[in-house]
């Protein structure tokens, strides 16, 4: 039995807020940024092809493709939830950025290049992260 599967859309402004009626995971789909998260898997990957695991080459690039990827996220966000629509646009581009943060430490490679990663915290951050921002919903201004 297959279930159909209706992509979550980003748009602008108060309907970018996760609705009411959206499920726990509809309302993290909306929040984490996809663009720059399919980004850093692709350049990534190929830095990873490119070097050896223990090389610094290795860890600065991936290091620099994550501060990029991330200021552009933030950018990119700053747009998405205006001041001038959202009392608090600080909370959907902080949700975001940690989602982006946490998620590259999940993936392990620019933390291990640092030396700090830990599979066990990274499964227990990820879900503990996701169960608070699935609660923060982001409140438009009033009308």
């Amino acid at each position: 039995m297959s279930r159909a599967v209706t992509p979550a859309r980003r748009t602008k402004g108060p309907t970018a807020h996760a609705a009411e009626g959206d499920g726990a995971r509809l309302q993290l789909v909306k929040y984490f940024p996809i663009e720059t998260g399919l980004t850093y898997i692709g350049l990534a990957s190929v830095v990873v092809d490119a070097t050896k695991s223990d090389s610094p080459g290795r860890k600065y690039w991936l290091l620099a493709i994550f501060v990029a990827l991330l200021v552009v996220t933030i950018a990119d966000l700053y747009r998405l939830y205006p001041k001038a629509e959202y009392a608090h646009p600080i909370v959907p581009i902080a949700i975001s950025g940690g989602a982006f943060i946490m998620w590259v430490y999940a993936l392990r490679d620019l933390a291990q290049g640092f030396g700090i990663y830990n599979g066990l915290a990274a499964t227990v951050l990820t879900v503990l992260y996701a169960l608070v921002a699935i609660r923060i919903v982001p409140e438009p201004k009033a009308t």
